[in-house]
């Protein structure tokens, strides 16, 4: 079975392990469109591949309906991009809580755990994996400032 075959069905597994890889697609005006897939939505299959233009990282949008063909790289390699993400491994994301809570501490904040949950007081949290995109607070102030201790991490 072709993949456009298998992106017509839809499959969710087949979707997720195509994200990340280099690819090849073609068009039915003849356009083709090589980068890394980035996502697929599973419902319009509409693919966002991420490119690099002029040195500059976008993100192309191709709707299923417009392919013609769709081709993966002969060993289907994985790209590493700065849009996708790498995998966390646990002992990764265990490394970062211990760093983050003795940076609160060396910055003479009190700082509690909560299950996986860092919080200092009831006024801010921070969860897995422990990035500033995990930041919880319902004062912006103090969000800010957390924001911005953490951002001067070493």
């Amino acid at each position: 079975m072709d993949v456009l075959e298998q992106l017509e069905k839809c499959d969710p597994i087949f979707l997720k392990d195509l994200t990340g890889k280099y690819v090849s697609i073609s068009t039915l005006d003849n356009d083709v469109h090589n980068g890394a897939v980035y996502v697929i939505d599973p419902i319009s299959k509409t693919i966002v591949l991420t490119q690099i233009k002029d040195n500059k990282k976008i993100l192309k949008i191709v709707m299923f309906h417009a392919l013609k063909t769709f081709k993966l790289t002969p060993d289907a390699e994985v790209v590493r991009d700065t849009f996708i993400e790498e995998p966390l491994f646990e002992r990764d994301i265990e490394e970062r809580r211990i760093r983050l809570k003795n940076w609160f501490i060396k910055n003479l904040i009190d700082v509690t755990e909560d299950g996986k949950l860092l919080r200092i007081r009831d006024d801010f949290s921070i969860g897995p994996p422990y990035t500033i995109s995990q930041c919880v607070s319902n004062n912006a102030i103090i969000l800010e400032r957390m924001i911005q201790l953490i951002e001067r991490m070493p």
